[in-house]
């Protein structure tokens, strides 16, 4: 079941992923912004939402403060592409670190290591790029890019996706040389 795919709307998805973290100590920290809620994209529902829910309780870790704010926005580019942001105002990951934060097992509090792999594979799955910004003492960025469901695929319903790893990209913005990894 992992590589099926099916047709949502960001709405539908964003409602999913809010309905799942809505009993999580860090829910009321979380706030929305759907600028596109009618575009479609074509994913793995269960796998998309478990990317953003693990982009968000990243997120809560980071700002165990009494002004901590986790936004998840969306919105369509000029490109038809579909974004996804997950910021934070936390406490950032340092710089050294950057490098390594796409690799398996890779953790700065002890777990296990595989929520952002994660997210890497599953982005990637569905022919889409991540990239993270982060400042120390400020917080982080991570942008997910999906392509468009083009109009003539997305009318067809639920589909088998074509293997793994669609061509996608991860990378880190302002990391050392080296450090994109992916796709």
């Amino acid at each position: 079941h992992e590589e099926q795919r099916s047709v949502v709307t960001t709405q539908e998805l964003l409602d999913a992923v809010m309905a799942q973290i809505s009993s999580a100590e860090y829910a009321d920290l979380v706030h929305t912004e759907n600028r596109a809620p009618e575009a479609k994209i074509r994913i793995n529902k269960i796998r998309f939402s478990r990317v953003l829910i693990n982009l968000v309780e990243n997120a809560a870790y980071a700002v165990r403060r009494p002004d901590g704010k986790i936004w998840i926005r969306v919105e369509e580019t000029e490109g038809a592409e579909i974004r996804f942001q997950v910021e934070d105002n936390g406490t950032g990951i340092p710089r050294e670190l950057l490098g390594e934060i796409w690799e398996k097992g890779f953790s700065i509090r002890s777990s296990s290591g595989l929520g952002l792999n994660f997210v890497q594979q599953v982005v990637e799955q569905c022919g889409g790029s991540v990239e993270l910004e982060s400042v120390e003492r400020e917080g982080t960025v991570v942008t997910v890019s999906l392509p468009p469901c083009e109009e003539d695929v997305c009318e067809t319903g639920p589909v088998l996706a074509e293997g793994s790893g669609a061509g996608g990209t991860a990378g880190v913005a302002g990391a050392p040389s080296g450090s994109r990894t992916g796709g």
